[in-house]
């Protein structure tokens, strides 16, 4: 799971999990006019076709290929280079949220069609 929380306007906190994990800040695109404090909770993933190409593409060029989807999407996480995160077929979904200033939604529904705006 992760909780994405705007901390300020080009940037986000990626916490990991739950217990706290690793926190990591990375660069986003978050709904126009999101509040101070919007925090949004979900998965972050690699579809296994996804992952199959990558590696095809890193066996090309001669790089090691990842072990599985789950680490490939963890690692691309982590990287300081934003243009290799843009580059790797990451995916993702929101079910929830968490925190938001001035709250909003009345439903769940209403809160999906602003991360869909």
């Amino acid at each position: 799971m992760v909780s994405i929380n705007k901390t300020t306007p080009a940037y986000v906190k990626l916490n990991t999990n739950q217990a706290g994990g690793e926190v990591i800040v990375i660069g986003a695109r978050l709904p126009e006019g999101a509040p101070a404090v919007f925090e949004v909770r979900g998965e972050v993933f690699m579809e296994n076709e996804a992952f199959a190409k990558l590696n095809e593409e890193r066996d090309e060029a001669g790089e090691a290929a990842f072990i599985n989807p789950r680490n490939a999407t963890a690692g691309t996480l982590k990287q300081l280079d934003p243009k290799l995160v843009e580059a790797r077929p990451l995916d993702c979904i929101f079910h929830s949220y968490g925190k938001v200033d001035g709250a909003p939604y009345a439903t769940i529904s209403e809160f999906q069609k602003t991360l869909e705006d």
